[in-house]
């Protein structure tokens, strides 16, 4: 059993789908000084997780605003596509 302090942190890693989870986790700095550990098997690393809800909330912004730009570019590709009709070659 590990005897590590536990730290409250904010993981965004799947902030666009499920949400800022919360957890209870342990800081790894013996192996890497940006990763946690939580839960069973679970980990996160850099921007994946915050010390402070103020933190994770503007990754989680950050996040979204550029998969909105993202996805306006592939509607912008979309709507430019014309659809051909193109023949086999045997």
């Amino acid at each position: 059993m590990s005897t590590k302090k536990k730290i409250k942190a904010y993981v965004t890693k799947y902030a666009l789908t499920s949400g800022i989870l919360v957890v209870e986790a342990e800081h790894c700095t013996d192996i890497d000084p940006n990763m946690i550990s939580f839960g069973e098997m679970n980990y996160a690393h850099g921007n994946d997780w915050h010390p402070t809800l103020k933190a994770a909330l503007a990754r989680a912004e950050d996040m979204r605003q550029r998969k909105l730009a993202a996805l306006r570019k592939q509607v912008a590709r979309l709507e430019k596509l014309k659809i051909e009709v193109v023949e086999a070659k045997s």
